[in-house]
């Protein structure tokens, strides 16, 4: 008769760079083990999750608050999140609990170290969030994506893996990705996205540039806007260029699933400075002008961002600093000079970590949880 299969729980989300660690990892030992994901269910994972066929168990949880006059109300939601996270935990009885950030993954946690289930987190940025710094706190162990991430002191030292990404990222052909996707097989193609939810002023920046590079015919745009901005952004192209004259050296999306095709197909991107995003284009051999957001906690995009820029295959450009001519000049620098990117997709594959990630992330959770291992 054959024995019932340990559950691991995961947790965490909020935004694509907690989610999609924690759905490679599904994937990597769902063969093995009972997979459950515990998150909000109004918020990405909410959406994502079902459809990839893991069970999902909604919780709602709220962020941490400071302001006294919210306090009250944080502590409230905070208490019936707590009591919820008890009665999932008792129910599905998960031999172990690995959280990814996000407020989400903290009454798990928490209530899980209770419980004395085992708890690990895993830390996508430089600089912890709060979530995963408050676990370690209570005796979570801590797997790092990069060395040097700044963490409480944990009790157990902790281990950089690296961070999982999907398995197709850097294997698929450039040319045969563009013809895939409809695009232009004898152009310079730079990729411009935002992260998982777009932003706006890369948005508004790229189309200044657009307006600038207007006589490089050999050079392509491929435009991630992100959902919640595709209609503004398709309406200020409208404004700024009635004739079309785009069509050629253009194109928008809203939102893709196919990420692994796209970075194929393109010789530079233009991005946000979020750990997958940084991680996936070190694997893809993706050169990149990174530009952090700065409304992020701690800043921890820049510091994700100055990573890759020290293993030399970015450069990165703060917000503050950008005009639409300056980065017209550092695109130029970069897609005029194919051996500079070679050099930097050498430098950023060479330290890439995440198609190790997943393996090293099994072997670290079966010695910090024995169990897994009968």
């Amino acid at each position: 008769m054959k024995s019932k299969r340990h559950t691991i729980m995961l947790t965490g989300g909020g935004t694509g760079g907690h989610l999609y660690p924690a759905l490679s990892l599904a994937k990597h030992v769902q063969d093995r083990f009972e997979v459950v994901y515990v998150g909000h269910p109004d918020k990405i994972e909410g959406r994502v999750v079902p459809g990839e066929g893991i069970a999902f168990h909604p919780l709602v949880a709220v962020p941490f608050t400071s302001r006294p006059t919210r306090l009250p109300g944080f502590l409230w939601h905070f208490f019936r999140s707590l009591l919820r996270a008890y009665g999932l935990l008792r129910r599905l009885r998960p031999a172990l609990v690995v959280g990814f950030g996000g407020y989400v993954s903290l009454p798990v946690g928490l209530v899980a170290r209770v419980l004395g289930i085992p708890v690990a987190i895993h830390e996508q940025n430089v600089h912890g969030g709060l979530a995963n710094r408050l676990l370690i706190r209570v005796g979570a162990l801590a797997l790092t994506t990069f060395p040097g991430t700044r963490l409480p002191t944990p009790r157990q030292p902790p281990i950089v893996t690296g961070c999982p990404v999907r398995r197709e990222i850097g294997s698929l052909d450039r040319m045969a990705s563009r013809r895939d996707l409809g695009l232009p097989v004898d152009r310079t193609i730079c990729l411009v996205m935002g992260g998982s939810g777009g932003a706006r002023f890369l948005n508004e920046t790229l189309l200044e540039v657009l307006s600038l590079a207007a006589h490089r015919k050999d050079w392509f745009f491929l435009h991630v806007t992100g959902q919640g901005y595709l209609e503004e952004t398709r309406a200020m192209v409208a404004r700024r260029f009635p004739d079309g004259d785009l069509q050629e050296r253009y194109r928008m999306e809203g939102y893709i699933t196919e990420i692994a095709r796209y970075y194929a197909a393109a010789d530079l991107a233009i991005c946000r400075g979020g750990s997958a995003t940084v991680n996936e284009l070190s694997c893809a051999g993706l050169p990149a002008i990174l530009i952090p957001s700065p409304n992020v906690t701690d800043n921890h995009q820049e510091g994700n961002a100055r990573h890759l820029e020290a293993v030399g295959a970015a450069e990165v450009m703060l917000e503050r600093e950008v005009t639409p001519q300056h980065l017209y000049d550092r695109l130029t620098a970069l897609l005029d000079h194919p051996e500079k990117r070679a050099v930097m997709a050498d430098n950023g594959r060479k330290h890439a970590l995440g198609h190790k990630a997943l393996g090293m992330i099994e072997t670290a959770l079966r010695q910090h949880c024995p169990v897994l291992n009968d």
